[in-house]
Protein backbone atom coordinates (compact mmCIF):
# COMPACT_ATOMS: atom_id res chain seq x y z
CA UNK A 1 0.00 0.00 0.00
CA UNK A 2 1.44 3.32 -1.08
CA UNK A 3 0.58 6.20 1.52
CA UNK A 4 1.41 10.19 1.27
CA UNK A 5 1.12 11.64 4.57
CA UNK A 6 -0.33 15.26 5.21
CA UNK A 7 2.36 17.56 6.95
CA UNK A 8 0.19 17.95 10.02
CA UNK A 9 0.85 14.39 10.66
CA UNK A 10 4.17 14.13 10.46
CA UNK A 11 4.26 17.10 12.35
CA UNK A 12 2.21 15.86 15.20
CA UNK A 13 4.30 12.36 14.50
CA UNK A 14 7.36 14.02 15.46
CA UNK A 15 6.69 16.74 17.92
CA UNK A 16 3.58 14.94 20.44
CA UNK A 17 3.69 11.11 19.09
CA UNK A 18 0.70 9.15 19.52
CA UNK A 19 -1.59 7.73 16.29
CA UNK A 20 0.33 10.11 14.11
CA UNK A 21 3.64 8.13 15.20
CA UNK A 22 2.26 5.14 14.92
CA UNK A 23 1.44 6.00 11.73
CA UNK A 24 5.06 6.67 10.57
CA UNK A 25 5.88 3.98 12.44
CA UNK A 26 3.90 1.74 10.45
CA UNK A 27 5.75 2.63 7.50
CA UNK A 28 9.34 3.13 9.02
CA UNK A 29 8.18 -1.04 9.72
CA UNK A 30 7.66 -1.88 6.05
CA UNK A 31 3.70 -2.60 6.61
CA UNK A 32 3.43 0.57 3.54
CA UNK A 33 5.21 2.24 1.41
CA UNK A 34 5.42 5.94 2.62
CA UNK A 35 5.85 8.73 -0.02
CA UNK A 36 6.44 12.09 0.15
CA UNK A 37 7.14 15.55 -2.23
CA UNK A 38 10.13 17.95 -2.05
CA UNK A 39 7.72 20.46 -1.31
CA UNK A 40 5.84 18.75 1.73
CA UNK A 41 9.35 17.91 3.45
CA UNK A 42 10.27 21.58 3.21
CA UNK A 43 6.82 22.31 5.02
CA UNK A 44 7.75 19.91 7.34
CA UNK A 45 11.17 21.74 7.99
CA UNK A 46 9.04 25.44 7.79
CA UNK A 47 6.97 24.13 10.13
CA UNK A 48 9.20 22.55 12.99
CA UNK A 49 11.38 25.76 12.65
CA UNK A 50 8.59 28.71 12.57
CA UNK A 51 6.23 26.87 15.09
CA UNK A 52 8.47 24.81 17.29
CA UNK A 53 11.39 26.67 17.68
CA UNK A 54 13.75 23.38 16.18
CA UNK A 55 17.09 24.67 15.33
CA UNK A 56 18.07 23.42 11.75
CA UNK A 57 20.27 20.34 12.73
CA UNK A 58 17.35 18.90 15.15
CA UNK A 59 15.18 19.15 12.20
CA UNK A 60 18.06 17.32 10.36
CA UNK A 61 18.60 14.29 13.30
CA UNK A 62 14.79 14.24 14.08
CA UNK A 63 13.78 13.72 10.21
CA UNK A 64 16.30 12.26 9.02
CA UNK A 65 15.09 8.52 9.15
CA UNK A 66 11.51 9.37 7.64
CA UNK A 67 13.84 11.25 4.71
CA UNK A 68 16.01 7.92 4.18
CA UNK A 69 13.36 5.79 4.62
CA UNK A 70 10.10 7.16 2.45
CA UNK A 71 10.38 7.67 -1.40
CA UNK A 72 10.40 10.98 -2.22
CA UNK A 73 8.85 11.68 -5.74
CA UNK A 74 8.92 14.84 -7.54
CA UNK A 75 5.20 15.63 -8.86
CA UNK A 76 5.17 16.19 -12.41
CA UNK A 77 1.82 18.15 -11.86
CA UNK A 78 0.67 20.99 -10.27
CA UNK A 79 -3.42 21.46 -8.36
CA UNK A 80 -4.94 23.97 -7.27
CA UNK A 81 -8.55 23.06 -5.54
CA UNK A 82 -7.95 23.10 -1.83
CA UNK A 83 -8.83 27.17 -1.09
CA UNK A 84 -8.91 26.74 2.33
CA UNK A 85 -5.22 25.53 2.52
CA UNK A 86 -3.25 25.79 -0.85
CA UNK A 87 -0.44 23.96 0.94
CA UNK A 88 -2.84 20.67 0.75
CA UNK A 89 -2.33 20.78 -2.98
CA UNK A 90 1.13 19.76 -2.63
CA UNK A 91 -0.24 16.29 -0.69
CA UNK A 92 -2.74 15.69 -3.56
CA UNK A 93 0.05 16.48 -5.99
CA UNK A 94 2.22 14.15 -4.54
CA UNK A 95 -0.36 11.23 -4.16
CA UNK A 96 -0.92 11.49 -7.98
CA UNK A 97 2.73 11.45 -8.73
CA UNK A 98 2.84 8.23 -6.38
CA UNK A 99 -0.12 6.60 -7.23
CA UNK A 100 -0.78 6.63 -3.65
CA UNK A 101 -3.60 3.88 -2.82
CA UNK A 102 -4.32 6.73 0.43
CA UNK A 103 -3.97 9.85 1.91
CA UNK A 104 -3.20 9.83 5.35
CA UNK A 105 -4.63 13.60 6.80
CA UNK A 106 -6.22 15.12 9.65
CA UNK A 107 -7.35 17.98 6.63
CA UNK A 108 -10.15 16.21 4.86
CA UNK A 109 -12.87 18.79 5.51
CA UNK A 110 -10.11 21.22 3.42
CA UNK A 111 -10.70 19.08 0.38
CA UNK A 112 -13.52 19.80 -2.14
CA UNK A 113 -16.53 16.91 -2.60
CA UNK A 114 -14.80 15.97 -5.81
CA UNK A 115 -11.93 14.96 -4.41
CA UNK A 116 -12.96 13.08 -1.32
CA UNK A 117 -15.06 10.96 -3.46
CA UNK A 118 -12.03 10.45 -6.22
CA UNK A 119 -9.24 8.07 -6.43
CA UNK A 120 -7.22 8.11 -3.53
CA UNK A 121 -8.37 6.52 0.17
CA UNK A 122 -8.75 9.73 2.76
CA UNK A 123 -8.19 8.38 6.63
CA UNK A 124 -7.99 9.95 9.64
CA UNK A 125 -4.78 9.30 11.72
CA UNK A 126 -6.74 7.49 14.18
CA UNK A 127 -8.89 5.19 11.43
CA UNK A 128 -5.58 4.36 9.51
CA UNK A 129 -5.86 0.86 9.67
CA UNK A 130 -2.53 -1.84 9.22
CA UNK A 131 -2.11 -4.98 10.61
CA UNK A 132 -0.83 -4.50 13.88
CA UNK A 133 3.50 -4.79 14.23
CA UNK A 134 5.79 -4.56 17.08
CA UNK A 135 6.63 -1.88 19.09
CA UNK A 136 10.08 -1.43 18.05
CA UNK A 137 10.64 2.16 18.42
CA UNK A 138 12.28 4.12 16.11
CA UNK A 139 14.32 7.61 15.95
CA UNK A 140 12.30 10.29 14.65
Amino acid sequence: MRIVVDTNVIVSALVFGGVPREVMELALAGACSFYFSPAIRAEVEEVLAEKFGWLPKEIATRTQALWNFGNEIEPEISVSVVIDDPDDDRVLECAVAAEADVIVSGDRKHLPPSVRSGRFGFNHPGSFSTPKLGRRRHDF
